[in-house]
């Protein structure tokens, strides 16, 4: 406690002589037996029973990381494949897609900007048409990427009779190659 003093004409605070025995009353300001003892209030009733309702609407199956593995291929190659989870389906994800992308080497036949190397650039070809060896003409959607990253010989573009593609069925999961059509998507 202080009291107001003066000292050569100014107001000053000056302490209180305290008794020790008092000091353990003043520097106990939790009273652990009142919160322990105390109830939920209705704010904090309220926003348990917000979050146990948003639980059980919308579920809660845990995390889920996908698993990686290296898969040997044929004559030496590998190839990354990311394998799902316990909850089954999983939205195809451009990240993982840019990094099947690099581990798979895909980049020494397919630029990102535009050039070709021995494969088609895929800078801003999703969205578009491409004319295939049979004449026929096909828009480049997620069901394309899919099937040219799964089964390439299945629709062969015009003008690439040379440049075969391997077949990345078996080296990848279809989860993966929906992933690859993903990042090739935002490639715009």
């Amino acid at each position: 406690m202080r009291t107001p003093g003066m000292i050569g004409g100014s107001c000053i605070w000056m302490a209180q002589q305290t008794r020790i025995d008092r000091l353990p009353r003043w520097l106990d300001t939790a009273r652990p037996q009142e919160t322990a003892d105390r109830s939920l209030g209705p704010r904090e009733r309220l926003l348990i029973a917000a979050a146990v309702l948003v639980i059980l609407i919308w579920g809660f199956d845990g995390w889920e990381y996908p698993e990686t593995e290296f898969v040997a291929g044929g004559s030496g190659s590998g190839a990354l494949s990311t394998t799902a989870g316990s909850l089954g389906t999983q939205v195809p994800d451009a990240g993982v897609g840019a990094e099947l992308f690099q581990a798979n080497g895909c980049y020494a036949c397919h630029s990102l900007d535009g050039e070709r190397i021995i494969g088609p650039s895929l800078l801003g070809i999703y969205g578009t048409t491409v004319e295939l060896d049979d004449g026929s003409v096909v828009p480049i959607d997620d069901a394309y990427l899919v099937e040219s990253i799964l089964q390439p010989e299945a629709k062969r573009v015009a003008g690439y009779a040379d440049a075969a593609m391997p077949s990345y069925e078996g080296l990848v999961t279809r989860e993966d190659a929906e992933a690859l059509a993903e990042y090739i998507k935002g490639l715009q």
